[in-house]
């Protein structure tokens, strides 16, 4: 008896060949697709036909346990990998179905998980037994579609089967209706995630390579000229809540530790403890309506006991829809990492959440929020909620095994089993966390507490030098603001109003000031009465504040007679550029910087500056702007205040 298997990459036309193959050959007996090729039952016919894409995956193993009874005969499918990334399905029409990092297991009902393998995984597999197994046939659907009958006779060949002429009839029916939407990942809808998928994982080009379909790259650059959205990696706001008071304010810190070694922006919000650990996690869709309303952007929210290990933006910015939420094994909702845009659906979806709750006063926040995702796939509603789904590095458990492996960005530490310590295997579980937590936090140069209690979120000052530095240079390598620097207050520091001081006595009179970078506003307090002053700010300071990201570009669109920059140059990674915009805009640039041969061997980088200018560099490249230096102040012994005009002749 000889099992003819169909196996190979999710979506690449396994079941298309078995409806052909069922169709038109006479000699064997079909299975139901999606039966794995351990359970198939016997037959009186010489051939048992199956399909399932994953059983490429314990193929060698299921060959090896059935050798003295069944002929094991495997057809593994290969597809451009282009179209297997942008195949959607009718039940989840916005869901991309398979990754280069992973493919979507279905197990109905609304319970999914992206838990398969992905390209890469799967593709190493197929190349494995396509170099090195002679009996396995390997085809390419695209070879299957132009040359039906070549490929009707291999397979033939390979598996003993009498398939019938009217085959390639069926074939070339199929190939007219196929080949077109073949070439859909071409289209505006989906270069987006073509691009995407191709910047994060680069070795896909080679696979095109490997496989035939092509070396050049200029479609790449093709679709990347008509998706801009796909290079955007810019970050939104990790964001999260914990109680007061507890030792969720000590994995609040660790978390931050991590979230600033990244350089990206922060917005964690502590909550006053309830009744007890189901009132604390109940709190989590309030809090986050609460965010979700104050700030904009997406937002992406994590656990307080949970670590970012990389930044997440550049894979969470594929992704559209309002949310987008982790599914475990068996397709079980989690609310530890959750994407939030900013969108209605996405303040629909909080508010359904706190209804649910409502009902359900004894659940888990995650299992009223399972209820709305399940109720919305119900829905049949144009005005649905668009649900997506995290992989699961994007909320990976410490301690769970993950097959394939995986590569965490989001690590959970599950604080929770510092209470649960009932019994031998409670008391292992909580074991493990402290080791793992403690390499961690050696990792993040955090220093051991002598409480579990920490009284407040860390300033910049207070942590570690390689921390400092290491957050620095992950900025620079971004080209990107300091965000949850500048967003925690603490790092406002008071002594810099000697400084403003110095610099409103050379401003005098000048009317209106606009103030770059401007912080606590110590500026303002010096200046004349009636001057109209203009904050502007990477941060919202107070309600006039002017929006202003001089790493992106962007600055204030508004006279001034003055512009004032404050301890701000040292946080631009391209001066030269600042200060072409200025001269453009601005007659007059009032700043301060702490140039570097005053430095006294003082670590730039633990600072968090990203440039190393001397004094006459500084004044070198302001002239190359077309500003003259009229006059310099010193302000202590490392810092110096220049008055710049613009060159008028």
């Amino acid at each position: 008896m000889a099992h003819i298997l169909l196996c190979g990459m999710s979506n690449a036309g396994s079941d298309i060949l078995f409806d052909l193959l069922k169709e038109f050959a006479t000699n064997a007996t079909f299975v139901d697709k999606g039966m794995a090729a351990s359970e198939l039952y016997k037959s009186s016919k010489a051939h048992v036909v199956s399909e399932r894409p994953l059983d490429i995956l314990p193929l060698r193993r299921f060959r090896e346990s059935v050798k003295e009874t069944i002929s094991v005969r495997p057809i593994v499918m290969m597809k451009d990998i282009r179209a297997v990334m942008t195949e959607t399905s009718d039940r989840y029409p916005n869901v991309y179905q398979t990754g280069y990092d992973h493919s979507l297991m279905d197990y109905g009902q609304g319970r999914v998980a992206y838990s398969n393998p992905g390209i890469l995984f799967t593709e190493k597999v197929i190349s494995n037994f396509h170099k090195n197994d002679q009996d396995v046939l390997v085809l390419r659907f695209e070879d299957l579609l132009i040359e039906p009958s070549e490929t009707r006779k291999k397979i033939e060949k390979f598996t003993g089967l009498n398939i019938g002429s009217e085959f390639i009839q069926a074939v070339d029916i199929i190939r007219a209706q196929t080949l077109s939407a073949g070439s859909a990942w071409f289209s505006d809808r989906h270069a987006d995630r073509v691009v995407r998928q191709f910047r994060l994982a680069p070795e896909l080009f080679e696979i095109l390579d490997r496989w035939g379909y092509g070396t050049d790259r200029l479609w790449f650059d093709a679709l990347a000229s008509r998706a801009p959205n796909a290079l955007n990696d810019l970050p939104g706001t990790i964001v999260g809540f914990y109680t007061a008071g507890t030792r969720y304010e000590r994995e609040a810190q660790r978390l931050a530790a991590s979230v600033q070694k990244l350089g990206l922006p922060l917005d964690l919000e502590a909550i006053e403890p309830g009744q007890g650990w189901l009132d604390n996690v109940r709190a989590k869709p309030h809090v986050l309506k609460r965010i979700r309303q104050r700030l904009r952007g997406p937002l992406f929210y994590v656990d307080v006991d949970a670590i970012l290990h990389s930044d997440p933006w550049p894979y969470l910015r594929g992704y559209g829809g309002d949310a987008v939420i982790g599914t475990h094994v068996a397709g079980e909702v989690l609310s530890g990492s959750l994407l939030l845009h900013d969108t209605a659906g996405a303040h629909e979806l909080l508010d359904q959440w706190i209804v649910e709750q409502q009902r359900q006063p004894e659940a888990w926040d995650q299992h009223a929020l399972k209820a709305v995702v399940h109720r919305s796939y119900r829905e049949k509603s144009v005005n649905k909620l668009d649900i997506q789904y995290l992989p699961a590095s994007m909320i990976a458990i410490f301690d769970q095994t993950y097959n394939p492996p995986i590569t965490p960005v989001v690590e959970h530490l599950q604080a929770s089993r510092e209470e649960k310590q009932e019994g031998e295997q409670g008391r292992q579980n909580a074991e493990r966390r402290r080791a793992r937590v403690e390499a961690i936090e050696n990792e993040l140069g955090l220093a051991p507490i002598s409480s579990p209690v920490v009284a407040e979120m860390p300033s910049y000052a207070q942590q570690a030098a390689s921390i400092r530095n290491a957050a620095t240079t992950a900025l620079m390598e971004k080209r990107a603001s300091d965000h949850t620097r500048w967003a925690n207050e603490q790092n406002l520091h008071s002594d810099w109003s000697e400084r403003a001081a110095v610099a409103a006595t050379m401003i005098g009179g000048s009317s209106p000031v606009i103030d770059l970078g401007c912080g606590k506003m110590n500026l303002e307090a010096f200046l004349p009465e009636g001057a109209l002053y203009l904050p502007a700010d990477l941060v919202p300071r107070d309600e006039r504040t002017l929006k202003c990201d001089l790493n992106e570009g962007i600055l204030p669109d508004r006279f001034a007679a003055v512009v004032v920059m404050l301890g701000v140059l040292e946080y631009v990674h391209e001066p030269p550029i600042l200060f072409e915009r200025l001269a453009k805009r601005w007659s007059r640039l009032v700043m301060s910087y702490n140039p570097a041969d005053l430095d006294h061997a003082r670590d730039r980088r633990a600072q968090g500056w990203f440039n190393d200018l001397t004094s006459a560099q500084l004044v070198t490249m302001a002239a190359a702007a077309g500003f003259e230096l009229y006059v310099e102040c010193p302000v202590g012994e490392r810092q110096r205040i220049y008055d710049f005009r613009l060159n008028q002749a």
